[in-house]
């Protein structure tokens, strides 16, 4: 029974409490939030979080590849571009993170991580990897914001 008054009215008085149960459920946003949280939790070897990507802080994380024999040129262009892709993300409404620092990364549970190399300055192709697939996509940099928004 849904309505605990009109359960008592089909009673008959002479009946016997005892027998009658009534479920009752409860929703909020949050116990929904502590559900989410506590589905995130991973308890076997690690102690790792996977965080909604609904419900984590901050969106999408940058990473500049560079290789040792890079140009100082080449080092500002990337960092150009990054900034670039982090107000093109932000103008949207999505929170995004600027760090050089992949523990940072890993502590914010940031889910996904866009990695930018020379390469992607040429042909504007930077590959996206999702925290909980660790799976990783090559797209254009003209659909980052779609890409991101769909799944957030």
């Amino acid at each position: 029974h849904t309505d605990v008054q009109k359960l008592l009215s089909q009673v008959d008085s002479k009946k016997d409490f005892a027998d009658i149960q009534l479920v009752e459920h409860t929703i909020s946003l949050d116990w929904s939030c502590l559900a989410l949280l506590c589905d995130a939790y991973d308890m076997n070897k690690s102690t790792r979080m996977h965080i909604h990507s609904k419900l984590a802080p901050h969106k999408v994380a940058f990473h500049i590849e560079r290789t040792n024999n890079e140009k100082n040129a080449q080092n500002d262009d990337l960092n150009r571009f990054v900034l670039y892709l982090n107000n093109m993300l932000r103008t949207k409404g999505l929170n995004t993170l600027l760090t050089t620092s992949e523990q940072i990364i890993d502590t914010c549970l940031v889910p996904f991580i866009v990695s930018v190399d020379t390469t992607s300055l040429e042909n504007g192709i930077i590959h996206i990897r999702d925290r909980s697939t660790t799976l990783s996509e090559a797209i254009h940099v003209t659909d980052l914001v779609k890409y991101i928004s769909l799944r957030c």
